[in-house]
């Protein structure tokens, strides 16, 4: 649904659906670059 960066980290917005409650649901992942490599992922 979106992305935004902003130096070495990288926000990614995507919408995911499924057979499972509260479907849809909008999950924020913020990948943390060092070197162009993910050093770090958190998922809200």
């Amino acid at each position: 649904m979106g992305v935004h960066t902003q130096g070495e980290q990288v926000n990614v917005t995507a919408r995911v659906s499924g057979d499972f409650p509260q479907s849809p649901l909008q999950l924020e992942h913020v990948f943390q670059l060092v070197d162009g490599k993910i050093a770090e992922l958190q998922i809200h």
